[in-house]
């Protein structure tokens, strides 16, 4: 069909979007302490072989796609530029998050649209910022309370980045974040990677931007090089959460993570020490 045109033709760009090269803007440009802390990262990870740690920094950069001789790249820019570096991107990282109360009335909003932070740096400051993310149940247990996360941290996590990671970033729009009482909805610019279905996501090895994928894992941000989502059934599972539902529209895709325990009791009888 002519969507599915379409797709296939903004996929095959799309997957060499990351490599895009700045000509104008060189790696002479970059602050000092950004390339610094980049590869101090590299270096520190029980991830990076040996070898690639014992290159110069700008091997390394070379290595991970950041420069083109000397010239910044895409994926360079989101991770070393600053503000007014990374609005040469077409569409840099945006984020909005939005808090609704039971009646779905909006009462608090965070956003992110400064293109200030690395998605290192933008990751980290979501989870810090993200206080309703933290809520919990409290049930009794014997003598004592027992408290259940509404959401893992280690499902936020692999959330986030894959809203990062897999975002469309050849499409306007915001990555939106949004926290009901019963649920935790994100949102992404694109629909999911061509060949990728619901069905399949578990299983599927195609990345849509496997160098930064490369670059989270390597600074040990995600836990695999997999897309996630087995590590969030794992986790849903052993927490008695609902799996989370996958919406793919024309150009967006929303992942539904629901808070609710599915059965307290055989929760309480297994973790209880």
């Amino acid at each position: 069909s002519g969507d599915e045109l379409t797709h296939l033709a903004s996929e095959k760009t799309a997957f060499q979007w990351e490599l895009v090269v700045h000509k104008n803007i060189r790696i002479e440009n970059i602050e000092d302490n950004r390339i610094k802390s980049f590869v101090e990262d590299i270096r520190k990870s029980d991830r990076v072989k040996v070898h690639v740690k014992q290159k110069s920094d700008i091997e390394i950069l070379e290595g991970y796609n950041f420069i083109d001789n000397g010239s910044l790249t895409n994926i360079g820019l989101l991770w070393l530029g600053n503000s007014a570096q990374r609005s040469h991107i077409s569409y840099p990282i945006t984020v909005q998050y939005i808090v609704y109360d039971e009646n779905d009335k909006k009462i608090s909003k965070e956003d992110w649209h400064d293109y200030s932070m690395n998605p290192k740096e933008l990751l980290l400051d979501i989870e810090e910022k993200a206080s309703e993310l933290r809520y919990f149940y409290e049930f009794p247990n014997g003598l004592f309370r027992k408290r259940i996360p509404h959401y893992a941290p280690e499902v936020i996590r692999e959330l986030l980045i894959n809203s990062i990671a897999h975002k469309s970033y050849t499409i306007s729009g915001d990555i939106f974040i949004e926290v009901y009482p019963d649920r935790l909805e994100i949102t992404n610019p694109g629909k999911l990677p061509l060949g990728i279905t619901k069905d399949n996501i578990l299983h599927s090895k195609h990345r849509r931007n496997p160098h930064l994928i490369r670059v989270f894992h390597d600074l040990k941000l995600m836990e695999g090089e997999g897309s996630g989502f087995d590590l969030i059934y794992e986790i849903d599972s052993r927490d008695s959460k609902p799996f989370p539902t996958i919406i793919s529209e024309f150009d967006s895709t929303k992942v539904i993570q629901p808070s609710r325990i599915i059965d307290e009791d055989s929760l309480l009888d297994r973790k209880s020490v």
